[in-house]
């Protein structure tokens, strides 16, 4: 090797020399010529492995490959996570139960334990866990470091949990070599249906400092990686097309492309005119699946109401027939796609627990099969025995509806199921009411400061079905509604369901405060 090509070599090198390396290139150099005979080998041989050295040292910094993740972190213990991310781990558990005692609030627990958690990364804002599995399912979950909380559900902080099938590893999720960043989009829509970037974040491996985003016309903006993760947020209107890693000293060490989904202004949601009624046509052909066979074991739950039936198998298999005979489950679901499902259900301290699984964007027809139960055990799908089982299908409710407060068709399996059913059409139609249009009206003025009306004033736009209390607490007739009213900032409305039980909502300045419709129906 010649004076010229060592000293070009070695000042490639220098430039991703570690500064702990403290190796002498000159005895080096000497070691290699010292035999004359066997030089030329020895420069070929040490040509190639500069080379592989400088591809390797390049790779890394310092001895760190770029891109590289440590994937373990500080434990977290379960009571140390918030009430709605303990909810959220454990509906992804392999098997989930319903745990119940007597005088207490049922709970979901995983069969097996707890999945463990593990926080991989913070920057004081937000932060990312690692969440483990005891079948070696990996998930990653990321929040805010300060929970937020939710007036009507309680309070948590796991914004976005992606999980992977790989046992042990987190795959993708994280950042590798070959890909040293990953990317969350979060966008949003305009009136038009155009699609715009709202904010951006990820983690960063080894040796990444910067994450730039590039747009059209030479744009850019640069964010810095602090606790290994980065985040553009409130993005300035743009039109990003791509991301990209920078090392320290300001090179691109990766880029990837930006997409955000796009909505033609055909598909836009649009309103038919003013006395134009749309007739339900059936779906096409490809929508007629053939419904999966019946397995040749006898069902191992049967159940029927109103001329439909449900048989459920141990399989996981459900088969619902509704036939024209049915009358109003057929008329409701005849030309729709309809969504079914089954549960077991729990009661305990005044409060319902559900577990259940279920499928949507079926096109209906007289034999209903799905499977809902067996097969993938977790997120969602929970095998037999259950509760209860029903069909809905894509109308929707709104206060004075005909359709009645229960789904099309509602089965139950065990007195349990019935009582469950019978309570969640009665909280339904609480629901409803709290937000049909007098009481948004009068919410709303409440909110800006004025006082709540009385309850009699109320009750007169809503008829004989709504009745004036004397106190707060008080019982209203079967089939009616109560409505209180202090003059002031409070509004309580209650129901009695047909098995006798109070179900109540409390409205504080307009907001909604108490209540007891939790598992049985939404309230806002």
């Amino acid at each position: 090797m010649t004076d010229a090509a060592d000293r070009h070599l070695a000042k490639r090198l220098a430039a991703f020399e570690d500064a702990a390396d403290r190796s002498d290139w000159d005895d080096v150099r000497r070691r290699a010529s010292a035999d004359p005979r066997r030089a030329r080998r020895r420069s070929v041989a040490g040509a190639a492995l500069a080379v592989a050295a400088l591809i390797l040292v390049a790779a890394g910094m310092g001895g760190r490959i770029v891109g590289a993740f440590t994937k373990h972190g500080k434990p977290v213990p379960e009571r140390s996570l918030a009430n709605l991310d303990r909810e959220l781990l454990i509906s992804f558990c392999q098997d989930v139960y319903l745990s119940t005692a007597p005088g207490r609030v049922p709970q979901r627990r995983c069969r097996g334990g707890f999945p463990k958690a593990e926080e991989i990364a913070n920057d004081g804002r937000r932060l990312y866990l690692k969440i483990t599995y005891r079948d070696g399912r990996t998930c990653l979950a990321s929040g805010r470091v300060r929970p937020y909380r939710d007036r009507l559900r309680g309070s948590g902080r796991v914004g976005s949990l992606s999980c992977t099938q790989e046992p042990g590893g987190l795959g993708r999720l994280v950042p590798s070599p070959r890909r040293p960043i990953t990317t969350e989009v979060s966008g949003a829509f305009s009136p038009k249906g155009q699609a715009s970037f709202v904010r951006v974040e990820g983690l960063a491996g080894n040796g990444v400092e910067r994450v730039r985003l590039l747009g059209k016309r030479g744009k850019s903006l640069d964010a810095p990686v602090r606790g290994r993760i980065y985040a553009f947020e409130k993005l300035p209107p743009g039109d990003w097309v791509a991301i990209a890693a920078l090392n320290g000293d300001g090179h691109e060490v990766y880029r990837e492309k930006l997409h955000l989904p796009t909505v033609r202004p055909g598909l836009r949601d649009r309103r038919p005119p003013a006395g134009l009624k749309l007739r339900r046509r059936p779906a096409p052909s490809s929508a007629r699946t053939t419904p999966p066979p019946l397995p040749p074991s006898r069902p191992f739950q049967h159940g029927g109401q109103s001329g439909a039936s449900v048989d459920v198998y141990r399989t996981g298999l459900v088969a619902f027939d509704i036939p024209p005979a049915s009358g109003r489950a057929y008329r409701l679901l005849e030309h729709s796609w309809v969504s079914l499902g089954c549960a077991r259900v729990a009661y305990g301290a005044g409060r319902w627990a559900t577990l259940g699984g279920g499928r949507s964007n079926i096109f209906f027809s007289e034999h209903l099969r799905a499977m809902v139960g067996g097969g993938i055990r977790f997120g969602g799908a929970v095998p037999p025995p259950y509760d209860a089982c029903s069909v809905r299908g894509t109308y929707g409710w709104r206060w004075g509806s005909k359709r009645g407060w229960h789904d099309a068709v509602e089965i139950g399996l065990t007195p349990l199921g019935h009582r469950f059913l019978d309570e969640k059409a009665a909280a339904r139609e609480l629901a409803y009411f709290v937000r049909s249009p007098t009481m948004t009206r009068a919410r709303d003025a409440m909110k800006h400061g004025a006082m709540a009306p009385r309850g009699a004033a109320i009750a007169r736009h809503y008829g004989s079905r709504v009745v004036v209390l004397q106190r707060p607490g008080d019982l209203p007739p079967p089939e009616r509604i109560g409505i209180w009213s202090d003059r002031g900032a409070r509004l309580v409305a209650s129901i009695r369901t047909p098995g006798g039980r109070r179900l109540f909502v409390e409205l504080d300045h307009g907001r909604i405060g108490r209540y007891n419709l939790r598992e049985l129906a939404f309230v806002f």
